[in-house]
């Protein structure tokens, strides 16, 4: 069985939806940062390393969380 962390690469953020496009759409999802709950669709992923994951650990985050994201690593 595949690990779906193995389908990522660390640290490229992606909309879920397109990431796993297996999954249901349909199901929201949690902000790791605040836990607001939204559609795949508009939530993004990114595989970060992590010490207690060997696979590395997936981060979801909302829209707002998301640019917070991408303005820090400017």
């Amino acid at each position: 069985m595949t690990e779906e962390r193995d389908l990522i690469e660390y640290d490229q953020p992606g909309v879920l939806s397109e990431v796993f496009p297996d999954r249901d759409t349909t199901v929201p999802w949690g902000c790791t940062a605040c836990g607001d709950v939204l559609p795949a669709d508009q939530m993004m992923v990114t595989k970060i390393h992590h010490a207690l994951f060997a696979e590395g650990y997936l981060y979801t985050r909302c829209p707002y969380h998301f640019a917070a994201y991408a303005g820090s690593e400017s």
